[in-house]
């Protein structure tokens, strides 16, 4: 879920709409055009407090690319969660299996929407869950185990990057310089 929207996917699919096909190209498919100064949460701010988008097929590589082949296409939907006087857009993201299903797809934009009554236009659940949410280091260490050992047992390589092997090793951050 994406609170103040700044993303121009469906910006980009209208602006793709004015122009003819024979004009479509790789450099169309990478400007807005007029429309540069224009994001999804503006375009969706017509939405009454509690109504929702369409849906759209999230356009980003890693879903297009990585989880569509695999059946698991990420869908997104706005939804204005705020009250008469004060809106809120909000993107929220739904894996395939919710998107064709109406009844369950309803039961999330309602759940949605009823928290976010309670807390002024973000999810009550969330906005505590990121309060409390503390991990400690040994958490960390056996959730990396954890996902090292399902990537071997899948034939996966599950090294770090050569970069955080050095700060590994030298046990460097961030290097704070006197001024």
């Amino acid at each position: 879920m994406v609170d103040r929207p700044r993303a121009a996917s469906v910006i980009r699919l209208l602006r793709l709409a004015t122009l003819a096909l024979n004009e479509i190209g790789e450099a169309e498919l990478r400007t807005l055009g007029p429309f540069q100064h224009i994001t999804d949460g503006m375009l969706f701010g017509f939405l009454r407090p509690g109504e929702r988008s369409a849906l759209f097929v999230n356009a980003s590589p890693a879903n297009l690319d990585r989880y569509r082949p695999r059946g698991h296409t990420i869908y997104l939907f706005y939804l204005n969660a705020g009250r008469p006087g004060k809106d809120s857009i909000l993107r929220v993201e739904v894996p395939e299996w919710i998107a064709q299903d109406r009844a369950r797809l309803d039961l999330v934009h309602t759940a949605i929407y009823e928290q976010c009554r309670a807390s002024d236009g973000f999810p009550y659940v969330l906005m505590r869950a990121h309060e409390l949410a503390v991990v400690t280091a040994g958490e960390r260490r056996a959730f990396d185990q954890m996902v090292s050992g399902a990537l071997i047992r899948r034939g996966l390589h599950a090294g770090i990057s050569q970069k955080a092997q050095g700060k590994a090793w030298t046990g460097a951050g961030k290097r704070r310089y006197p001024r």
